[in-house]
């Protein structure tokens, strides 16, 4: 069984292909938006395509900034542009062996699944387009969920054995203390 440093390092390791995945959707969006005949790596058919998908009113701001702030609004960014900052912020953590830290980890790992399920919602029944990067990015938000999940159970005996130890100590103290 991996100790601390082998689930910090799966994690980090999954924030990075998360970071990966981001930046490509975001190179993708680009060209997108520069040009409209541009196809993707990602583009199978005309419903398994990422650029139609990164095309849509819903790429950017989640689909709802602009509703409610205006196009114009600073936050109606590419959501590609809030997961390479997420991932990147997620890898940053990962390194913290602390159960705070690792419990605001798996708070934002949790709200990221439930963005999955929203966002995996609109893929299927309002663009009616399946993104292959788009299912990669829910695919790792998944795992680092379940990785983070490891990573506190992992901090919790840790925490146990020392209790464990620290209390056999001053018993042995007391006995020595007794024995004088």
């Amino acid at each position: 069984m991996a100790g601390l440093t082998g689930v910090n390092a799966c994690l980090v390791l999954l924030c990075a292909a998360g970071v990966g995945v981001s930046y490509y959707a975001f190179f993708v969006e680009s060209n997108v938006e520069r040009n409209d005949k541009y196809e993707a790596l990602c583009d199978v058919n005309e419903h398994i395509s990422c650029t139609k998908v990164f095309a849509s009113k819903h790429a950017k701001g989640f689909g709802v900034v602009a509703k409610y702030f205006g196009e114009s609004h600073f936050l109606n960014q590419p959501n590609s542009v809030y997961g390479i900052f997420f991932y990147a912020f997620l890898a940053i953590l990962s390194l913290i062996n602390n159960s705070v830290v690792s419990n605001i980890q798996l708070s934002l790992s949790f709200i990221s699944n439930c963005l999955s399920m929203y966002l995996g919602y609109l893929l299927m029944y309002v663009i009616k387009s399946l993104c292959l990067v788009c299912v990669a990015t829910y695919a790792i938000n998944f795992l680092i969920f379940i990785t983070t999940i490891w990573k506190l159970k992992k901090l919790a005996k840790k925490s146990s054995n020392k209790r464990g130890q620290k209390s056999e100590n001053t018993k042995q103290k007391k006995a020595a203390k007794k024995n004088k």
